[in-house]
């Protein structure tokens, strides 16, 4: 998760996050990222990190979520 475009590199640390029943989870609050004009960029890997695509989310969003359970199922939201 990142705070404007890829280029910036600028990371955003999880508000809060942890491991529950197996599921590996992250929240971001992120509306104070619109709120000073800019945009939310999601940087996403596949596994082994051969591949990777950056997606700006255009809209403004309040929150990212990430939640990820050791069989391998990942869900990425944002609202």
């Amino acid at each position: 998760m990142l705070d404007g475009p890829l280029q910036d590199k600028t990371i955003l640390e999880a508000d809060s996050g942890g491991s529950r029943n197996g599921v590996d989870f992250a929240r971001w609050q992120v509306a104070y990222v619109y709120d000073a004009g800019r945009r939310v960029t999601l940087d996403c890997h596949d596994g082994d990190g051969a591949t990777s695509v950056a997606i700006s989310v255009e809209t403004r969003v309040k929150t990212c979520s990430y939640n990820k359970s050791k069989k391998g199922g990942v869900v990425l939201r944002c609202q």
